[in-house]
């Protein structure tokens, strides 16, 4: 099968969803499907530099991502991604699905413009979808009278946890899967030999998850030995 995974973030610049879509395709692929990943690119430059106030990674693009637009940093949910709104975008992104002629399209965040609504749009092939974000969505407001029609496009809704599954829900209603993010495994990993941790990686907020570890944590402690260690902004 050939699947198309669309996000609609820089590959540029590491976020969540951009890791999870590259492991996503590197696991399909063992599966022995074809895989691509359209989302955005931003070449080094002076205009690169003048959208983000942060470095990337600018080496060359891997042969399987198809770049449709640069990409621009937007405040939302407590994070900065760099979301590509290029108008132009919207006709790569069209050329894309026409050329490559998935059988099948996974779009991440999908009603974040422009790559995934385009998708929405232009694709003649079943679509599935995945919600990362969970919080007040409050963007959805824009967006449900211009593209939410689209939504009815959609095979299977997908949310990674039951937080991201009730914020779509206010806006979309019900009907949402959850499968949570997966964690990748080293292939040199040795279970029988790891410290005995239990490591927080990410935001301090409540959306992360972290005032539920540290509520369980002493329960985790009495029972198993484990130590927590944290890591995170």
């Amino acid at each position: 099968m050939k699947i198309g995974i669309i996000v609609p973030f820089s590959w540029s610049y590491w976020g969540g969803v951009v890791e999870h879509s590259e492991n996503q395709a590197a696991a399909l692929r063992t599966r022995g499907h074809e895989v691509k990943i359209v989302m955005g690119h931003d070449p080094p430059g002076a205009l690169t530099r003048f959208l983000h106030p942060r470095s990337g990674r600018h080496g060359d693009l891997p042969p399987d991502i198809i770049p449709v637009g640069r990409s621009v940093v937007v405040p939302a949910n407590g994070s900065l991604p760099n979301i590509v709104l290029s108008p132009r975008s919207i006709r790569r992104t069209r050329d894309a699905l026409r050329s490559e002629r998935f059988d099948l399209v996974h779009l991440h965040e999908p009603f974040t413009p422009t790559i995934c609504v385009a998708t929405l749009a232009f694709a003649e092939c079943p679509a599935v979808a995945t919600w990362h974000a969970a919080g007040d969505l409050a963007w959805m407001r824009a967006a449900m009278p211009v593209w939410g029609f689209l939504i009815d496009r959609l095979e299977t809704r997908i949310a990674v946890s039951r937080l991201a599954a009730e914020s779509a829900e206010r806006w979309l209603g019900g009907g949402f899967e959850i499968v949570p993010n997966g964690v990748v495994m080293p292939a040199h990993a040795d279970p029988e030999h790891r410290e005995h941790h239990v490591v927080f990686i990410g935001r301090h907020d409540a959306l992360k998850g972290l005032p539920v570890l540290l509520r369980v944590c002493p329960e985790i402690r009495r029972r198993t030995g484990a130590r927590l260690r944290q890591n995170g902004t």
